[in-house]
């Protein structure tokens, strides 16, 4: 991970994502921190040291069970923010976070938000946004989950694992992408093969290439 300050950027994604009123007050203290693919970004169960606003790439939330599985819950991107919900039940961290691709976040002290954002009413309204994007969002998921065949589902998802420089390798370990779409491995693995059949991807060494970007793009346009 990557600290650093710079008042341009800052500037630039104030004004790129509608930030502004948001940081009144607190200017000095924001900063920026850039995370590489598969860094940790938060840690679960560890009190949340930041509040970030995820401006650029990609990351996953991956929670774990008690015998130490992992399985992935949801993907973010800009502009979801982290600490959230920790900030409003003033709690730990419920989840882990990694960084899927190269990844930049507006880091904010949590102990800066909770003295000096409290009563800031732009600051309030982002997050009551943000919160009302997610449940949208896990509304829809679910939603898909009944309407939508996996094989449409499993496209949208190498889609939007494949990196924001469009790479057409992608990380996709078998287990977590079972969990994340409740089903079992051999079931996955089935609609992966339907896939190879197709032609529109292969699988080699635990990472899927995609060799029909447009078809698996039509696949996921259902969704």
């Amino acid at each position: 991970m990557i600290r650093e300050q710079n008042p341009k950027l800052l500037q630039e994604a104030i004004s790129q994502f509608a930030l502004e009123g948001i940081f009144d007050g607190v200017l000095d203290q924001v900063s920026f921190h850039s995370f590489e693919p598969g860094e940790f970004i938060l840690h679960e169960a560890e009190p949340p040291a930041y509040y970030y606003f995820l401006i650029k790439g990609k990351a996953k939330v991956i929670p774990s069970s008690e015998n130490g599985k992992i399985a992935l819950l949801d993907l973010l991107t800009p502009l979801d923010l982290l600490g959230d919900i920790e900030f409003i039940r003033s709690e730990d961290n419920y989840y882990s976070v990694m960084s899927i691709d190269h990844t930049i976040l507006i880091a904010l002290p949590m102990e800066v938000v909770k003295r000096s954002l409290r009563d800031n009413v732009a600051f309030n309204q982002m997050v009551s946004r943000v919160l009302a994007e997610k449940i949208r969002t896990l509304s829809v998921k679910y939603s898909r989950t009944m309407l939508y065949p996996l094989k449409n589902r499993l496209a949208r998802y190498l889609i939007d694992h494949k990196g924001d420089q469009g790479e057409i390798m992608v990380d996709i370990p078998m287990e977590q992408t079972a969990d994340y779409f409740g089903i079992t491995t051999r079931h996955l693995r089935r609609i992966m093969s339907e896939f190879e059949t197709d032609q529109v991807l292969k699988r080699s060494r635990g990472k899927v290439i995609i060799l029909d970007m447009d078809r698996l793009e039509a696949f996921a346009s259902y969704l």
